[in-house]
């Protein structure tokens, strides 16, 4: 080989060498947006974590907006007998402000708040003990919300619309409501029934209820209307006795009725299997069930060879 050709050969190398780089700079571009993908997709994922988190905030105030009121403002599930008494004094004088401001003169003022005081006292004397034994309540309306000698209790508060509110306890606990929502004189019939459900559908919203048809041989003679929030079921039904029944029941109370309610003397009546399964389970578990009848009594009756009950006399149902 020649000089010349040396010398060639010496610049096609050195030219090799001098272009080797481009290709890792060709290289490198990829990889940089690659990088930038990446980061984009992190950035995006983290701003839609966020968003999910402010959306299930905003979901959850929104379920905590239509959690479903109960029967008298301040009320709540578990309360004590005590303080369930508090609460119905405040709605006793809520409910009484008007006449409080008609109640001028020294003698007025005098009479209303000894006709408050009443109204509280009433309601204190109302306390009912569940026990064992026949009486009105198994055949009344109420038959079905309760259990006899497994601690549970009862109290009464007229309501100011001529029905009234029944306040069920279990250990001292209060876990259900029952309300009479009377039909207005001269109203068309069913209207009591239209009106509650209207209310009890803003209060949730909007939220339509779950229609059961009305199923005699199962034990519902009429259709029930029926909603739940996070702690509360509700049921709206017309039990034919002049007013509807609007029941509120503590969710967490109703899974474990079948374990409080050891005590059930007689064979309950037909369940519903249509029902919310934990209202379904309790209602096998011991509805209104009293102790094995003495010489014939009838309901309503004294218990043979027993006093007054804890709380004053049995109201009538």
């Amino acid at each position: 080989m020649s000089y010349r050709e040396r010398w060639l050969s010496g610049l096609v190398v050195l030219s090799a060498l001098a272009s080797s780089p481009a290709p890792a700079r060709a290289d490198a571009k990829p990889k940089v947006e690659g990088a930038r993908t990446e980061a984009k997709a992190r950035a995006d994922g983290a701003r839609a974590d966020v968003k999910a988190k402010d959306d299930g905030e905003r979901e959850g105030a929104k379920a905590a907006a239509r959690a479903l009121p109960l029967a008298v403002p301040g009320l709540r599930w578990g309360m004590t007998r005590t303080q369930l008494e508090d609460c119905v004094d405040r709605k006793i004088e809520a409910d009484s402000l008007e006449a409080r401001k008609r109640a001028t003169s020294t003698p007025a003022r005098r009479n209303f708040e000894a006709q408050l005081a009443a109204q509280k006292a009433a309601f204190r004397r109302s306390y009912l003990e569940l026990s064992e034994g026949p009486d009105g309540f198994d055949t009344s309306p109420l038959a079905g919300e309760f259990s006899k000698g497994n601690g549970e209790a009862l109290m009464r508060l007229p309501s100011a619309a001529g029905g009234r509110i029944w306040f069920f306890l279990i250990g001292d606990r209060l876990w259900k409501t029952y309300e009479e929502v009377p039909q207005a004189a001269g109203a068309a019939k069913g209207a009591a029934l239209d009106e509650a459900i209207a209310r009890v559908r803003a209060s949730a919203g909007g939220r339509a209820p779950k229609v059961l048809p009305a199923a005699p041989a199962k034990g519902r003679p009429a259709p029930v209307h029926e909603w739940d929030d996070a702690s509360t079921h509700v049921r709206l039904w017309d039990p034919g006795a002049g007013f509807v029944a609007l029941v509120h029941e503590e969710r967490a109370m109703l899974a474990r009725l079948p374990e409080i309610r050891k005590k059930v003397a007689r064979a309950p009546a037909p369940v519903d299997e249509g029902l919310s399964p934990a209202v379904a389970a309790a209602l096998k578990g011991g509805g209104s069930s009293g102790g094995e009848k003495k010489s014939g009594g009838s309901g309503g009756g004294e218990k043979k060879g027993g006093g007054e009950k804890k709380g004053g006399a049995r109201p009538k149902p």
